[in-house]
């Protein structure tokens, strides 16, 4: 083991010997990457996430390398978990392409929502924490931080991997930011390193998950949309009760104006973490007294 925190993690990582190496290395540069994620070795005996897994719900990512072939997807595979986790093949610009498919052979692993191949440089620190701080936040709650895992275009199709393991394939004449651009400048794309969006440095151009979903499916994005603009607007309307019942003014929370008051009352825009806090002082409770008196508001 690599690492271990109380906490429940967000991932828990498998890595063979060569990437558990590169991940002590982030974790020396990324302490707060430690909390967020777990990370195991893989040696030469089988290691079953069942134990490590056990009554929680952090998801089960396993790290390998191309060149260290493809031992890992063949034995990581016992109990209900472990035929579950999501394996990251890490390949080189030089890697054969047959290696990658000797190592899906051997694997025996064909669904792309339990596989991706991703390439990278090199195992340099920086490169590393910005890969595994990405799956973790895609694999958290609040895609809203970073949703973003991967990307790459082949032909006219962009493929974007992102929150649960999931790949978008949106055709470019689907994303009207992108048209006309040429291919090369197309190619000529970046990741941000917490997965918020592609960036394209030529033209300035800023694409998040939201944006290739549109472009995929708008009907899911519409109804989620939809999901979550109600949730504000009940969550705002048990924040308006709570606070006309103790009588305070809207004008009268330190931190927040009266309009940035009445747009999270009227479910115009989400109640962050801050607004709650400033709305909690106003009533003289803490952050999750106040969510409590919500939650029970809601009902």
């Amino acid at each position: 083991m690599i690492a271990k925190s109380k906490k429940p993690h967000l991932v828990e990582f498998f890595a063979t010997a060569r990437l558990a190496q590169a991940c002590r290395g982030a974790l020396k540069h990324n302490r707060s990457l430690g909390q967020i994620a777990g990370f195991h070795e893989l040696g030469h005996s089988v290691i079953s996430p069942e134990d490590v897994l056990a009554g929680g719900e952090s998801e089960a990512v396993v790290l390998s390398h191309a060149e260290e072939g493809a031992t890992v997807g063949e034995r990581f595979h016992n109990g209900s978990r472990g035929a579950k986790a999501f394996h990251l093949l890490l390949v080189e610009p030089t890697t054969h392409p047959g290696q990658i498919a000797q190592w899906m052979r051997a694997s025996k692993i064909r669904s792309e929502s339990r596989f991706h191949a991703i390439k990278i440089d090199n195992l340099q620190p920086s490169k590393i924490i910005h890969l595994l701080r990405r799956i973790c936040f895609a694999c958290g709650k609040n895609e809203a931080r970073g949703s973003i895992i991967d990307a790459y275009l082949t032909g006219d199709v962009f493929h974007v991997l992102g929150p649960k393991h999931r790949i978008l394939h949106v055709p470019v004449d689907k994303l009207p930011p992108l048209n006309g651009l040429s291919h090369e400048v197309l190619r000529t794309f970046d990741v941000d390193q917490d997965g918020s969006f592609i960036h394209w440095p030529g033209p300035d151009i800023h694409l998040g998950w939201t944006q290739f979903l549109q472009a995929a499916c708008p009907e899911e994005l519409q109804k989620a949309r939809q999901q979550t603009e109600g949730f504000n607007s009940r969550y705002g309307e048990a924040i308006r009760k709570l606070r006309l019942a103790a009588g305070i003014p809207q004008s009268r929370v330190e931190g927040l104006t009266e309009r940035q008051v009445r747009r999270i009352e009227q479910g115009e825009c989400r109640a962050t973490a801050a607004a709650l806090k400033s709305l909690a002082a106003a009533h003289g409770l803490d952050s999750n007294h106040y969510m409590d008196q919500i939650a029970k508001a809601m009902k």
